[in-house]
């Protein structure tokens, strides 16, 4: 059973005597297919150090021989480097390490995305056959001070379709059911999801910012 997709933001010196943001807004997107994830994060935070150094961003836990494709980010982020930290779950943490590409000023709230596509995520048990999956995400361990949503989407043509656990809010668009679970304040906690692939979805997958702009960011 995988860890949360993100830690908390940290400056990427553990030795700083304060912090160079406060996080705000902490967001995670999943949209299923047959053989391919699509991930995105949408973060928001309050810059404290006006020289905004770098800072991690996600700590994910991954498959090594399933590496992340078709990187994006927003154009005011600057991606240094995406790295493994060995002894993660259920094999490495994959590290991503970004900062803003221009300086902000004290004050100011910095929102961002980053987004790839994965075969297979480490919160993903499809171990019964190639069409079988159960998203099984914990998801807090401590208290979390910012709006922390994760959001799951699923082809509507699905079989077995079943939640349970952490119940989300449950709505439909075309083609796809989506799943919105606020866990902004959640010390610990357990979702999960099961579905057995029946062909490839209907309609695209929700896209990134549709998600993220129906989700309450205070």
């Amino acid at each position: 059973r995988a860890g949360p997709a993100g830690a908390s933001p940290m400056a990427a010196d553990p030795s700083s005597a304060a912090p160079p943001y406060r996080s705000l807004v902490r967001e995670f997107y999943y949209a299923f297919s047959p053989g391919n994830v699509h991930f995105a994060h949408h973060g928001e935070m309050e810059v404290l150090d006006p020289s905004c150094p770098p800072v991690q961003v996600l700590l994910v836990p991954t498959y090594p021989e399933h590496r992340p494709e078709h990187l994006q980010a927003s154009p005011n982020l600057e991606i240094l480097r995406m790295y493994e930290i060995p002894g993660g779950n259920p094999a490495v943490g994959l590290a991503v390490l970004v900062k803003p590409k221009t300086p902000l000023p004290k004050g100011t709230t910095w929102a961002y995305d980053i987004s790839w596509d994965q075969k297979r995520v480490p919160h993903l048990h499809d171990d019964k056959g190639p069409n079988d999956r159960l998203m099984s995400l914990t998801v807090g361990t401590a208290v979390d001070r910012p709006r922390t949503w994760y959001v799951i989407a699923v082809p509507d043509n699905v079989k077995g379709f079943s939640i349970f656990d952490f119940k989300p809010t449950q709505r439909t668009v075309p083609g796809w059911t989506v799943l919105e679970h606020d866990a902004t304040g959640m010390v610990r906690t357990t979702m999960h999801v099961g579905f057995q692939f029946n062909g490839p979805p209907s309609a695209p997958a929700p896209s990134d910012a549709d998600i993220f702009k129906r989700l309450p960011t205070r």
